[in-house]
């Protein structure tokens, strides 16, 4: 790995107890106990939401449905663990499914959490991981920082900070690594140097996620082990990476007392684990999913899209195949990844033959049951590049069988109206769009689907409606409060319609309203 792990820690829930983990028999620290500087979890929640709604307007939240429910699902056993072990308490703290687990398409080795729940974690960070534990390990100390209230602290006592001037710090980070100049003009979006004190971590405060996570990794069935592996070669790695990284990226300091410590831990650890938490999902390694080991594949090939990256990613695959040449498991998650590829530079026919290579691979090593999701959504999106929407059609609804528990269920939900759109059943597409957006209301993208089937059909209002919508949940009141105006005008709806916007409009007022209320305090 060529660079040390930043785990900026922006959040803090309301936790008012010790908690009694397996790792080790004392006490933790009560470092996270309520605070009367912390930030309210109301506070708190608006806060997370807001810098969210940041980053959504920057564009670097990635738009990657099986990715960000893979987190999701993955992180649940995490969450889970944390209720059972009491550093979540219901009705004390954020809810487990309050928490929102997002990717971010960058190189870097990095995650961090926002108030409120918000965890992104970069794609790099996949790519980079030897194992789902040594993934699962940077969340899970995470979540540590989050039950502890660390950053809720920090933030409450330092009332100057502002959703702006934190994403303002934390995208200066993202462009920092490949550019000084991108690094300094996102900085003037705030005085990030007030923020950038806020960000680094005691010891202790460091210390502690450490011991939680431990906990909440093994409470999970995931390998406690791999944090401290991870954190030797991320110790390594900093020796090159520290010198030139900017001070507040050093927010969680690897030292080797911090991992002698983790060490000391882990030989204290019951070898026990809640098994209803255990993954379903085979894989080489006690841990490692299917859906691991091939969304990781995927993004490590696809981590340059332009031509050149591509056709690099092309050789270094087709070398790893013929390497793992007897290896099923290795080999279809490889050729999966080389259909990404091959799609990429539209070489649409070699990425299906690819796609069938991988299904008999995966049938070989006896995980087709896994691979079906993730195999079926990629070659609907080939043949859809492809144009070839009359074959799409023919493999949607064996797809929708296949995927009905998956992670990959959002993502076909979306091609289904792709498809009917696209073969121009435009009124059957926006009836698919409004139960996705029924469904899954914060996906910005379902939104943007409805408002162009919407158009397609010929409903103006519903087109403006779905579209302001999607400005609403990105943070952009007032465009959304245009575009519901815009609504009003088309006037191409029924009563019941037109009611339901009149109402959202005094309701998009007042949040309006009480924005420009919070922000004179």
């Amino acid at each position: 790995m060529a660079a040390v792990i930043v785990a900026v820690s922006l959040i803090g829930l309301a936790w008012g107890a010790f908690a009694q983990t397996r790792v080790g028999t004392e006490q933790l620290p009560q470092l996270g106990e309520a605070d009367a500087d912390g930030l309210s979890l109301g506070a708190e929640r608006r806060l997370g939401r807001q810098v969210f709604q940041e980053f959504l307007r920057a564009g670097v939240v990635a738009d990657d449905p099986e990715l960000e429910d893979y987190l999701a699902a993955q992180s649940a056993r995490l969450l889970q663990a944390a209720l059972l072990q009491g550093h979540l308490r219901p009705g004390q703290s954020i809810e487990p499914d309050e928490f929102r687990f997002f990717a971010v398409r960058d190189p870097a080795i990095n995650a961090f959490a926002l108030p409120g729940g918000f965890i992104g974690i970069h794609t790099g960070l996949m790519a980079q991981s030897q194992s789902e534990s040594e993934l699962m390990s940077v969340l899970a100390h995470e979540i540590g920082h989050v039950s502890q209230r660390h950053i809720s602290r920090q933030f409450g006592q330092r009332r100057q900070s502002s959703a702006v001037m934190i994403a303002a710090a934390l995208l200066a980070a993202m462009a920092a690594s490949s550019s000084s100049d991108a690094a300094m003009g996102i900085m003037s979006l705030g005085q990030t140097v007030a923020v950038q004190d806020q960000l680094a971590f005691s010891r202790e405060a460091e210390r502690e996620a450490d011991r939680v996570g431990l906990g909440l990794m093994q409470e999970a069935g995931f390998d406690p082990q791999a944090m401290a592996s991870l954190f030797q070669k991320l110790l390594r790695a900093g020796e090159f990476y520290e010198s030139a990284a900017p001070n507040w990226v050093r927010s969680h300091p690897l030292t080797s007392e911090r991992i002698a410590d983790v060490q000391t831990r882990l030989s204290q650890l019951v070898p026990e684990k809640s098994p209803d938490l255990a993954g379903s999902s085979p894989g080489p390694g006690a841990q490692d999913t299917l859906e691991f080991r091939w969304l990781r594949a995927r993004i490590g090939a696809l981590s340059d899209r332009s031509v050149d990256g591509l056709a690099k990613s092309q050789l270094r695959l087709q070398k790893a195949f013929d390497q793992s040449a007897g290896k099923a498991l290795e080999q279809s998650a490889i050729a999966y990844a080389m259909a990404w590829v091959a799609a990429g530079q539209r070489r649409y026919e070699t990425a299906l033959g690819q796609l069938n290579q991988a299904d008999a691979l995966a049938r070989e090593a006896d995980v087709y049951a896994w691979a079906s999701p993730l195999l079926a959504t990629t070659r609907l999106e080939v043949l859809l590049a492809a144009g070839q929407l009359q074959q799409a059609l023919a493999s949607l609804q064996p797809a929708l069988e296949a995927t009905d528990k998956s992670i990959s269920r959002r993502q076909l939900a979306r091609l289904s109206i792709r498809i009917v759109d696209g073969l121009g059943r435009h009124d059957q597409a926006l009836t698919f769009a409004q139960s996705y957006t029924g469904r899954w209301p914060e996906d910005l993208q379902g939104w943007a689907l409805q408002a162009q089937v919407a158009s397609s059909a010929g409903q103006q209002t519903l087109a403006h409606w779905a579209t302001a919508e999607r400005y609403r949940r990105a943070g952009a009141l007032n465009a959304a409060l245009e575009q519901l105006v815009l609504a009003r005008k088309a006037n191409d709806a029924d009563f019941t319609v037109m009611s339901m916007i009149d109402a959202r409009l005094a309701s998009l007022r007042k949040d309006i309203q009480f924005e420009k209320s919070q922000s004179k305090l």
